[in-house]
């Protein structure tokens, strides 16, 4: 009976089906949990990586840089935006924003290259399915669309002004970088 007592509000608290208007404290709550769970998964996917890495960080910087900067990132983003900073807010919505832009890019890429039949490079990089692409795009959008929210950038003191310079710069960057 405790551990009924006990489980309930938190069920309560992140469920996403719900009579109404989910609230902005628990929109935050859900994201968190969702971003969590997502690193969780990477981590202990890639956990036999790891040592390879590390043990190749002297001949490769940049490549172990760039393995490694999502695991270092995204808990500290997480973790901000749970604690709700001001910069948690900022820093997911530009990972937002770029993995956003990365997804379709990757998008269009994938319709271009369907138009290709080369067996060779199909064996060599395989096709992900376009509706991988569409539901990560469908997922950005949408926890992009939810964190921007007044309600939700009441709580981190974000301007409409911050918002759009944020996602703005972020976008103009990352396309360009990745163009």
């Amino acid at each position: 009976n405790n551990l009924k007592n006990t489980k309930r509000p938190l069920i309560d608290h992140l469920n996403p089906i719900q009579a109404g208007q989910p609230s902005a404290e628990k929109n935050i709550r859900i994201i968190v949990v969702i971003f969590a769970a997502m690193f969780l998964y990477q981590l202990i996917i890639n956990i036999q990586i790891f040592p390879a890495y590390f043990k190749d960080f002297p001949r490769f910087p940049i490549q172990t840089a760039l393995f490694l900067f999502p695991f270092i990132f995204i808990p500290i983003v997480t973790f901000t935006f749970w604690k709700r900073k001001k910069i948690g807010w900022i820093l997911l919505t530009i990972f937002l924003t770029y993995a956003f832009i990365c997804a379709f890019l990757f998008l269009i890429t994938s319709f271009n290259r369907n138009n290709y039949n080369d067996s060779v490079i199909d064996n060599l990089f395989p096709r992900q399915p376009i509706t991988t692409y569409l539901f990560q795009l469908l997922f950005l959008i949408g926890t992009l669309y939810v964190i921007c929210k007044k309600s939700i950038r009441d709580i981190y003191l974000i301007s409409k002004q911050t918002m759009s310079l944020t996602i703005g710069l972020t976008g103009l960057i990352t396309f360009i970088v990745m163009s």
